[in-house]
Parts: C-alpha cells; sequence; structure tokens
C-alpha cells in the first residue's frame, strides 16, 4: 500500500484554499472598501488579506466558520492599512479624485453640478458613521445582500444583523439631515 504524497496533499490543500479565497473575494472588497470610505489601497489590502489566509490557514479550527475566520482577517489588515496610510493622505487623495470627475457625465450642466454636490454629501455622511455601520450599508444596499447572508458570513445572528442595519440608518439619516440633503418630514415617515 502506496502512503499519500505529502507534498501533492498540500498542493491540493493549496488550490483548495485559494479556489475558497476567489469565491469570498467580492465581499471581502466590499468590506475593505466600506472600511476604507472607497476604492484606494482595496487590491492592496485584499492581497494582504490572502497571504495571512494562506500562511494562517493551518491555524484555522474547525468550530469557525471560514467566511467569518476571513473577516477577521480583512478587517484587521484594513485597520493596519489605514494606519499606516495615515488620514491626512488619504483625505488629499480622495479630493484629487473627485477633482478628475468629467462634466461630460451629465447631459446639462445643473444636473452635474446637482449630483456632484448629493454624492459627495452622502460620502461626507458616511464617512462620518462607524465603519461597521458604513460596511453593513455597502453589504446590504449596494451588494444587495440579505440579512440571512450577511449574518452568515460575519458570523453573527440574523436579528443582531437587523438591529445594526437598522441602527446604521438612523446614524446616517441623521447626518443627512444634518445637512439638509432630506427634509425632516421624509425622515420622520
Amino acid at each position: 500500500m502506496a502512503a499519500s504524497d505529502p507534498s501533492s496533499e498540500a498542493e491540493s490543500d493549496q488550490r483548495e484554499l485559494e479556489q475558497q479565497l476567489g469565491q469570498h473575494q467580492g465581499w471581502l472588497r466590499s468590506v475593505i472598501q466600506a472600511r476604507l470610505g472607497g476604492p484606494e489601497g482595496t487590491d492592496d489590502i485584499l492581497q494582504e488579506v490572502q497571504m495571512a489566509a494562506i500562511e494562517g490557514h493551518v491555524s484555522l479550527r474547525k468550530s469557525h466558520s471560514f467566511s467569518a475566520w476571513l473577516y477577521q482577517i480583512a478587517v484587521r489588515q484594513t485597520a493596519l492599512f489605514r494606519r499606516q496610510l495615515g488620514r491626512h493622505r488619504r483625505r488629499l487623495r480622495q479630493a484629487g479624485e473627485k477633482a478628475r470627475i468629467e462634466i461630460n457625465d451629465c447631459p446639462e450642466p445643473l444636473d452635474y453640478l446637482m449630483k456632484t454636490e448629493r454624492q459627495e454629501i452622502i460620502l461626507q455622511a458616511l464617512q462620518q458613521i462607524p465603519p461597521q455601520d458604513r460596511e453593513m450599508l455597502v453589504l446590504k444596499y449596494v451588494e444587495g445582500w440579505s440579512y440571512r447572508s450577511i449574518a452568515d458570513q460575519l458570523n453573527r445572528t440574523e436579528r443582531g444583523v437587523e438591529s445594526q442595519l437598522q441602527r446604521a440608518r438612523q446614524r446616517l439619516r441623521r447626518r443627512l439631515l444634518a445637512t439638509d440633503l432630506i427634509d425632516q418630514q421624509k425622515a420622520e415617515s
């Protein structure tokens, strides 16, 4: 009887891990972007998450969900990235990207100005709420995930996700009310 080749088992494990990482890449990208407040640096952090997952895959305990484990790695890598980058440098880069918006995207100059101003106000309001709230809102409303999907991926209860989303919407609504983007009557209904 021939014993199984340890190197081929390791290669098989490596391929399986890479496949799993590929399956989770979309929502990980959304979580990272939500925590960063934009797309800059997302690819670098995603690469760091994948490297950390490959290095730490051996230590993954069977009792933990793979997606919850990846989520923890993504949060940690994002925090490290933000610390290294610094808030001042990030704000300068965002300002430069906003300046590159093409006027030709909107047929009417007034439409362009209104759209740009509204987007800027919403982005500023999102930046003022906690990263966890921003992340939940992105997964729910940008990615279109259900409460169940969010709960499964983040290793939380469905009721907990629903409660956190409710609080996140309230915080965002308060920020937008402060900017007069939405009026008080619509917010109360």
